[in-house]
């Protein structure tokens, strides 16, 4: 077998790739975002989460994450995250 797999193998990754994703001409397609807005929404949903976990505690959320207080705060100016949301 060569080192990337199969013909097979990969088809059924990429296959399966697009039943968690949803395949595209699917009748209830979710827009194709690109991955640093993907990523972007991750890393946003997590603070925001983080943040009411700890009740608006930046450092406290900070810890959970494993960032820094002033690091948090920073990204959180990035993605415009209000501490009171």
């Amino acid at each position: 077998m060569d080192k990337g797999g199969s013909k097979y193998e990969q088809d059924f990754i990429w296959n399966a790739l697009d039943d968690i994703w949803g395949a595209s001409g699917s009748s209830n397609e979710v827009p194709i975002t690109s991955l640093p807005d993907r990523i972007k929404q991750v890393e946003t949903d997590e603070i925001e989460d983080a943040l009411l976990l700890h009740n608006g505690n930046v450092a406290a959320a900070g810890r959970h994450l494993g960032l820094g207080r002033t690091r948090l705060i920073a990204r959180m100016k990035v993605l415009r995250i209000k501490k009171g949301r």
